[in-house]
């Protein structure tokens, strides 16, 4: 189970992210979603800040999909569980705002799917403490563990 903990810097950060998009449709991507309680948790930082969010968990274990979905969620945001491979998404999902990559960043597949995936200016949120510095793309960092997509960089 990953959670957005208040305490954790990566948090605080998102905090002050969304602070800046009230009112604003955002979609996000949590790449590995297992339980579902990072995406849960990141739409209720979205609901706590007005933000219209659209909020999509992947995991690869259909078990995983079940229990995220039976758990479910009371806040305002749409947030849905679909079974996916990290490293390979399906076109479907469509492109973020936010990929939330918490767990497994090491994969350089699954960061490389999630760079694909962002839209300009939109943000890839690794694990704190998580390294990146291995991958060479159109990502600038902005955060110890955060990294936009520059809107002048198409892919």
């Amino acid at each position: 189970m990953t959670t957005l903990h208040p305490d954790q810097p990566t948090c605080r950060f998102l905090h002050r992210w969304l602070a800046d998009r009230t009112g604003q449709p955002l979609r996000a991507w949590s790449m590995v979603a297992g339980d579902g309680a990072e995406a849960r948790s990141f739409a209720a930082m979205c609901d706590e800040y007005g933000v219209d969010a659209d909020v999509i968990g992947t995991d690869a274990d259909p078990a995983n999909v079940a229990t995220a979905e039976a758990h479910g969620f009371a806040g305002s945001a749409s947030v849905r569980f679909v079974v996916g491979t990290p490293s390979e998404p399906s076109p479907e999902l469509g492109t973020f705002d936010v990929v939330l990559l918490r767990q497994g960043p090491d994969d350089l597949d699954r960061v490389r799917a999630a760079e694909a995936s962002l839209r300009p200016n939109g943000i890839l949120v690794l694990g704190d403490g998580a390294d990146a510095t291995s991958y060479e793309g159109p990502l600038e960092r902005l955060h110890p563990s955060v990294f936009v997509r520059s809107a002048l960089v198409h892919p």
